[in-house]
């Protein structure tokens, strides 16, 4: 009996290809995950946009372009999910409008990043998606009762009905996010800039931060070292001997320094 291992082992990715399709959904599972463990992932970029996926066979070791080749046709990870085919668009849509839902419920619940006209707001958006998609869910219930009250459209009709009204939803959905984004483009460059002078200027601060951090360590530590040798000066006259030596900005700086850590150690 071939053990699916030996021939990852050997690279031998036609023999696999060829032994999934007569396996179990689990074995194919086994597969799907070992074959995930070898091709790497990779960030597809796009302004702003950005989303991961397993590399595509040209982008990888030609001895792994094999194993690329069976992820990105997709029809293992099919058999695993023990899917013929794309799901419904009624399963679908109660999937995408269930975790749209949840998402926007988060949204609708934290603090605003924006200011202005509250109609334009982060939750009253969030609050609209939930509201709206609640809305489809109703007419796709509504489609197994008849025109005459609560009298049931035989089911076949019913499954026509609401499969045809899903496929709607889904790909209107689907084109107003694609149009959201469309539009979007045109500000992404500038967002862009933002993110990297956002970015540049905390990354400055820190380092910033870090030698302000070692330049007053080794003016207190040049002040600890005064007063322990001279214990007849007083702060202030070490804070301005120090800086006399090119140490802080001022004797005053150098004064303030030692006391805040003085008050810091009390």
């Amino acid at each position: 009996m071939i053990d699916w291992r030996d021939l990852i082992s050997a690279k031998d990715w036609d023999s696999l290809d060829h032994f999934w399709m007569s396996q179990t959904a689990d074995v194919c599972g086994e597969v799907l995950v070992a074959l995930r463990r070898i091709v790497p992932t990779v960030e597809r970029v796009n302004g702003i946009e950005r989303e991961r996926e397993f590399a595509r066979p040209d982008e990888v070791a030609p001895e792994d372009a094999g194993a690329a080749r069976i992820l990105f046709l997709g029809e293992l990870e099919a058999a695993a999910n023990k899917e013929s085919g794309p799901p419904p668009y009624f399963q679908q849509w109660e999937r995408m409008s269930e975790d749209v839902r949840r998402v926007c419920s988060k949204l609708a619940a934290l603090p605003e990043v924006t200011k202005g006209a509250p109609h334009m707001s982060r939750g009253h958006h969030a609050g609209e998606v939930v509201q709206l998609t609640s809305v489809i869910a109703a007419v796709i219930r509504a489609m197994v009762v008849s025109d005459h009250g609560d009298e049931e459209v035989p089911d076949g009709l019913a499954a026509s009905l609401q499969e045809h009204v899903a496929t709607a939803a889904v790909c209107a959905f689907a084109a107003g996010r694609h149009f959201q984004l469309a539009l979007g483009k045109g500000a992404e460059p500038d967002a862009l800039r933002g993110i990297k002078v956002h970015n540049g200027a905390r990354n400055s601060g820190r380092l910033g931060g870090r030698k302000a951090e070692e330049k007053s360590a080794i003016i207190l530590a040049e002040m600890n070292r005064l007063l322990h040798e001279r214990p007849y000066l007083k702060p202030t006259g070490v804070a301005a001997l120090v800086h006399r030596r090119g140490l802080g900005t001022s004797a005053d700086a150098n004064r303030k320094l030692w006391e805040r850590r003085s008050r810091n150690r009390t």
